[in-house]
């Protein structure tokens, strides 16, 4: 992994918040945005420093769009973060959300301050050579001064000013992720601005732990809820045995193995810390949760083919995401926000000298083996922000807010699979407001209104805002994306009696191995997980295009599949690896009807295999990742 992306794997995925403060002004008319016709844009202009010691003003890009239906029931105010994510970026979503959900209500979002089209921050040596460690403390002084004023207090203080520039008595807010924290500090220092509060997979108001414990803590409950009761016992007796097995051996040595992409093989080396990446990053993304303990139980027997493409695909994907959205997430901002206020082990007004390395040391012996186990403590520290604030110049702490939560009406939505704002840490923040309610969204990762495949806690949450109760559970549903099994190692390990029937189900399973790769990748071409390649084709009627595409070692599935009624169906050969050579037509109810090569037209008539649907589920939303993210070596 490069140096500057190694901190974005445990970084809370979040979603600012707005602050309160001195009263801000608009600086500018109300104006269409460009993202949405609907929406009225203005500015709102508030000191950098309000102590007034140290000069300078930001300007807070806002948008308001109108309740769609009939006359506004009052003000949402939905507040992104980061630290450091663009919250206008995602206004045309948003819009469409709060359109289906709330439509009685105005929307209110603006950009953080450092973000987006908030005077942004900007760093040139984030963009040159250098450690990760080195190219921070050069953003740090390049900052100057104002490296100390984007702490959430800030943000506080902003969102007052938003608030009061719109004029608006009370509003309901949702915070997701650290717009959570956020949101929760404005309510304790504003408690009358607001009316009723949803936090969505929130951070604590004590901030992100560059050590992750919690995160360590809660990958077994995570990996059983993946597999369920019965998903994994065909391949494996338990997901977590295996991640301890992998990541000891990770530890000791690197997994040589090979990659595929659509331009050829390469030769990759998986490590504890390529394996901690993976894990951290599969709360993001539904496809590489359903991948990952049929990976792990392959590693376990030495084939880390299915690691390294799980790893690989999700960067992409997650990478290729935020890559389309305008403004991604501000490292500056994250930098400047987390090392003044984040529980690091040193005091953030401290020099950025060989103490705060001591400091680290100290704390994971304090912490023990266990805390990081599977990891170790090298991989998780690795992958932290630690690196960028190890050298970040001095800052003055930020004030405390207070701990106390007033008594509005609040309600925490968490998921079950969540890494990063984990179960346990949303209760914790549940219980620090009276009568605040935790509803864990079973089957979801981070950011449950914006993944979860039920509705259920969208529903919840604008139902919730809109005055009415919290549910007492959301069911849990079937998984947006079953479980994968462990990959065969030779066609030998497929199901089937006879050597006809394997080379089918050997077919059906290299299908459901494109759909996922079709679910888990940005790009319209992609490798098979032992050889070959497939490419995405057609717009009105979707379409995959197969060549020699091997999931099971020298199986060679070649030909078209198209999209018929939710299903695949098309028509395949087949060949090599042991098979029986084959022509196969398929059905999109599920149904393969094969003519093996030397067999009588009697014989390859009766020759049909049913099954369940092959069915391409729509595209899974990911949750935008904050922080640069790490990349494949």
């Amino acid at each position: 992994m490069t140096a500057l992306a190694r901190a974005a794997v445990v970084a809370a995925f979040t979603f600012p918040a707005m602050p309160s403060g001195a009263q801000g002004s608009p600086a500018s008319a109300a104006v269409a945005c460009p993202q949405l016709a609907r929406a009225q844009c203005t500015t709102v202009t508030v000191p950098l420093d309000r102590s007034g010691a140290t000069p300078g003003s930001v300007n807070l890009a806002v948008a308001r769009v109108p309740a769609p239906q009939g006359p506004s029931r009052g003000t949402i105010l939905f507040l992104a973060g980061g630290p450091g994510e663009s919250a206008l970026a995602s206004l045309p979503e948003l819009a469409g959300i709060f359109a289906a959900l709330a439509p009685g209500y105005d929307l209110l979002t603006f950009d953080q301050r450092g973000t987006g089209r908030s005077s942004p921050l900007f760093c040139p040596s984030l963009r040159g050579p250098g450690s990760e460690t080195t190219v921070f403390a050069r953003c740090g002084a390049q900052l100057g001064p104002a490296r100390g004023f984007y702490r959430t207090s800030d943000s506080v203080h902003d969102i007052e000013a938003v608030r009061q520039s719109i004029g608006s008595p009370q509003v309901g807010l949702l915070g997701v992720s650290y717009g959570g924290r956020v949101g929760g500090e404005y309510v304790r220092r504003y408690p009358g601005a607001v009316s009723r509060m949803v936090l969505d997979s929130p951070s604590t108001l004590e901030g992100t732990d560059p050590f992750t414990v919690s995160r360590q803590q809660a990958v077994p409950r995570v990996l059983r809820s993946i597999c369920g009761r019965r998903s994994c016992r065909s391949f494996t007796r338990s997901s977590s045995s295996d991640l301890r097995v992998v990541g000891r051996r990770l530890a000791r040595k690197s997994l040589r193995t090979s990659l595929v992409t659509p331009r050829g093989r390469l030769k990759v080396r998986f490590g504890i810390s390529d394996l901690y990446g993976l894990v951290a990053l599969t709360d993001l993304d539904p496809v590489s949760r359903a991948q990952l303990p049929g990976a792990l139980a392959a590693a376990r027997r030495g084939d880390g083919a299915a690691l390294a493409r799980a790893l690989s695909r999700t960067l992409s994907a997650l990478g290729g995401a935020q890559a389309q959205e305008e403004g991604p997430v501000s490292n500056e901002v994250f930098a400047a926000t987390s090392c003044a206020e984040a529980p690091l082990p040193w005091n953030p007004a401290s020099l950025p000298d060989r103490n705060r390395n001591g400091a680290v040391a100290l704390r994971i012996r304090q912490l023990g083996a266990k805390a990081f186990a599977p990891f170790g403590s090298r991989a998780v520290t690795q992958l932290s922000f630690l690196n960028q604030c190890v050298r970040w110049p001095s800052v003055r702490p930020a004030p405390r807010a207070p701990s106390a939560g007033p008594a509005i009406p609040t309600l925490v939505l968490a998921g079950t699979e969540d890494l990063r704002t984990t179960l346990a840490r949303s209760a914790t923040v549940a219980a620090g407001y009276p009568g605040g309610r935790l509803l864990p969204i079973p089957g979801t990762g981070h950011s449950t209104v914006g993944s979860d495949a039920s509705k259920c806690a969208a529903r919840a949450a604008f139902g919730f805002l809109g005055g009415g109760p919290a549910p007492a559970a959301c069911p849990r549903a079937p998984r947006e994306i079953p479980t994968a099994g462990r990959p065969p190692a030779r066609l030998r390990s497929v199901g089937g009696r006879t050597r006809r029937a394997k080379t089918v189900r050997a077919v059906r399973l290299t299908i459901r191995d494109v759909i996922l790769s079709v679910l888990g990748t940005s790009s319209p071409r992609f490798g098979g997980l032992r050889g070959g390649r497939a490419t995405l084709l057609g717009r009105r009627t979707p379409a995959v295009r197969l060549s020699a595409y091997q999931y099971v070692p020298g199986v060679k599935v070649s030909g078209g599949l198209r999209v018929v009624g939710g299903g695949l169906a098309g028509t395949l050969r087949v060949s090599g690896g042991g098979t029986a050579r084959a022509r196969l037509k398929v059905g999109s109810n599920g149904k393969i009807r094969a003519r093996f090569s030397g067999a009588s037209p009697a014989a390859a008539a009766a020759t049909a295999y049913a099954g369940d649907p092959l069915v391409l589920p729509d595209r899974p939303k990911r949750p935008r990742a904050q922080g640069p993210l790490p990349t494949f070596p």
